[in-house]
């Protein structure tokens, strides 16, 4: 649907819900793959998502590329008028951004 998420996994429960605390939003759930030790997610949407970003934004260095790509994303998304339209278009620039994001990621 084209929403932007951010997403922490870690292996330490208290260590997510401290980042929940700190940043005072977003959900924790375990993690369904299968590793060594049980895993869990935290992870927020939409305009939570992008806040969050710009709150960690001076913080991040391997990960600030794509904080900034999502942060734009989001605005570039949110000042679309949902047209049918803007269906095409926006599923293009969703795809892009997609792609650009994981290149990025394998890229760290």
């Amino acid at each position: 649907n084209g929403s932007l998420q951010v997403r922490i996994i870690n292996t330490s429960l208290r260590s997510l819900e401290r980042v929940k605390a700190a940043v005072g939003c977003g959900v924790i759930k375990p993690r369904k793959q299968i590793v060594n030790k049980p895993q869990y997610y935290w992870s927020c949407y939409g305009e939570d998502a992008q806040r969050v970003l710009g709150e960690l934004a001076p913080y991040l260095t391997a990960k600030l590329e794509q904080a900034v790509t999502g942060f734009e994303y989001y605005d570039t998304i949110k000042s679309w008028p949902k047209t049918r339209e803007n269906v095409s278009i926006r599923k293009a620039f969703v795809d892009m951004t997609r792609a650009k994001l994981t290149t990025m990621k394998f890229n760290d």
